[in-house]
This record gives C-alpha cells, sequence and structure tokens, in this order.
C-alpha cells in the first residue's frame, strides 16, 4: 500500500511540476516539492523493508539502483533549498519511478549480513552516497550543457528563465562534486581497512576505486587551481561518472 501511494505521488509531483514549467507559480512548486518529500518518505521505508531482512542485507543490484535514484531525489530536493533545482525533478522521478519497476519485476536477493561487519557496511553506505552525489552532479552538467548550447543558438527560450543563472549553476556543480569527492575519499579509506579480507573482487573495485578518485580529484583542482573551462569541466563530469558506472556496474554483473 505504501509503495501505491509513494508512486501516485510521485507521479503528481510531476504533473504539477511540468505544468509549473509551463505556467510557473509558488502554489505549484510547493505542490511539487510536498509530494516529492512524502513520497521520498514512502519509498525510503520501502526500500528498509527490501534491503533489511531477518537474514542479512539484501544487496541485489537492482536494491542498489533503486537506494541510488532514491539518494538522486533527496539530494535534488536539498538543492532547491538554495538554488531554483526542482525543475530537475522533471528528469530524476521518472528515472525513479523507473527503477521501482525494474526492482519489482526483476528484482532477485542477493544477502550479505553486514551486522556483523560495520566497516564495510558504512563502505557500502559511503559508496553509494558518494556515487549518487556524483550523480546528481552530471545531472547538473547536463543542465549546464543544455543551457550553454541554448544560449549560444537561442537564448530566448522559455526554460532557461526557469533555471538558475549559468554561473550558479556552475557553482552549484562544482560544490556537489566537492561533496562527492569527500564522501567518495572516507568510502575508499573504508575499503582499505577489509579489502584484504575481500578476495580478489574486493582487490579489483579497489584499484579502480583510486583510479576514479584520481579522476575526481584532478578535476577539482583544474577547475579551483587553473580555471578549468566550463564545457571542459562539464564533459569531464559526465565522462568521470559514465565510467565509474561502468567500473562499478561492471565488476556486479561479472
Amino acid at each position: 500500500m505504501a509503495l501505491i501511494i509513494c508512486i501516485i505521488l510521485y507521479t503528481l509531483a510531476f504533473a504539477a511540476q511540468l505544468q509549473y514549467l509551463r505556467t510557473p507559480s509558488a502554489k505549484l512548486r510547493h505542490t511539487s516539492l510536498i509530494f516529492t518529500l512524502v513520497a521520498a518518505l514512502l519509498q525510503m521505508w520501502q526500500l528498509h523493508i527490501w534491503i533489511d531482512t531477518t537474514a542479512g542485507q539484501n544487496l541485489d543490484v537492482f536494491n542498489l539502483i533503486n537506494f541510488i535514484t532514491w539518494l538522486w531525489v533527496i539530494l535534488t530536493l536539498m538543492s532547491c533549498l538554495r538554488t531554483r533545482m526542482e525543475n530537475s525533478l522533471l528528469i530524476v522521478i521518472p528515472i525513479n519511478l523507473i527503477s521501482i519497476a525494474l526492482l519489482k519485476f526483476y528484482g532477485g536477493q542477493t544477502v550479505i549480513p553486514l551486522v556483523d561487519s560495520p566497516t564495510e557496511l558504512w563502505h557500502i553506505v559511503f559508496a553509494l552516497l558518494a556515487y549518487a552525489t556524483f550523480g546528481v552532479a552530471s545531472l547538473q552538467a547536463c543542465v549546464v550543457a543544455l543551457q550553454l548550447q541554448c544560449l549560444s543558438k537561442n537564448p530566448g527560450q522559455q526554460w532557461l528563465d526557469a533555471m538558475p543563472p549559468l554561473e550558479a549553476m556552475q557553482q552549484l556543480m562544482f560544490r556537489t562534486l566537492l561533496l562527492g569527492f569527500s564522501v567518495f575519499t572516507v568510502a575508499v579509506g573504508l575499503g582499505f581497512i577489509f579489502v584484504e579480507q575481500g578476495g580478489q573482487l574486493y582487490l579489483s573495485k579497489s584499484g579502480l576505486s583510486i583510479f576514479a578518485w584520481g579522476i575526481y580529484l584532478a578535476l577539482i583542482i583544474a577547475h579551483y587551481k587553473f580555471g578549468l573551462k566550463l564545457r571542459l569541466g562539464v564533459l569531464w563530469t559526465i565522462l568521470a561518472w559514465v565510467g565509474l558506472s561502468l567500473a562499478y556496474f561492471g565488476t556486479r554483473i561479472l
């Protein structure tokens, strides 16, 4: 029942946000954000049921994907506190609903008891949080790319007026990257504590994690130290997240 209400609220939030994009008003904005927040709280409860089982934590790939898309919703709502990022919900909500559908139809059981291994549990939590934060930064990079494209070809498009200024979007993108990098650093550090017990799979993931950590570090230094060009920063942000996705889910599948 909670899941059905959650889906209905997400759908209503999407409809309200779509109407807000056409005819902006404070009432529609608040309606969309409130519906999204309540739906996210219901989804959090449902995720608890799906993941926390009596035998341990069900870390099936579709559970993890749904947890990540839920984090996208939460992080997008948090970003709305400082900038007008609510139109990003038009992208985040459908992706989240698709992940719920995939979980319901294709979700399996990959139970790992983590209660007796708190270090591994926190490593997974921080890793997923970092991945979700980088994903939000990539979404923001896509918005910046669209803004740059529209400003150069058709600056009068209506949707541009509903988005934050380009400079504010750039600052938000790199602040999000900094947050993700900080969380990722903690996740990598925790990973080294138990990597020797994890066998070859954890060892290969550690190598990929260090490589991804270095890429994001270089991106942040290039921006703040050397004034990386915005278009190159946007491309780098998106490609780094795509590479991290392929590395992580590639090892999960293989």
